[in-house]
C-alpha cells in the first residue's frame, strides 16, 4: 500500500503557519473571477481573501503581526461583481 505524502507546512519567522495553498471558501459558491480565486490561496503576507462563516462574509486578511483580523469586502476588487454574504464595512477580528 502506497503512503500519501503531504508537503510540510511552511512556518513564518514569527512562528505562524503559512496558509498559502489552502482556501477558506464556502461550499458550492462560485468564485467570480480567476484573480479573486488566486487570492483565496495566497499567504496572508500577500493579499489573501477568506470567507468567514461566523460573519457570513468575505474578508481581506490583515497579517497577525499587524493585529490580525480582516477587512470586510462587499465587491470583488478585480471585476467589481457584488460578493455574496451580509453587507459589512470596516475591520473585524476573527473569533
Amino acid at each position: 500500500m502506497a503512503k500519501t505524502r503531504t508537503a510540510p507546512r511552511t512556518v513564518h519567522a514569527d512562528g505562524s503557519i503559512c496558509p498559502e495553498g489552502t482556501a477558506r471558501v464556502p461550499r458550492g459558491k462560485k468564485i467570480c473571477c480567476e484573480d479573486f480565486r488566486v487570492r483565496t490561496l495566497a499567504c496572508f503576507f500577500d493579499i489573501r481573501y477568506e470567507w468567514w462563516p461566523e460573519y457570513k462574509g468575505w474578508f481581506t486578511l490583515v497579517i497577525p503581526s499587524a493585529g490580525g483580523g480582516g477587512i470586510a469586502m462587499n465587491f470583488c476588487p478585480h471585476c467589481g461583481q457584488r460578493l455574496p454574504g451580509r453587507r459589512r464595512a470596516g475591520r473585524f477580528l476573527e473569533t
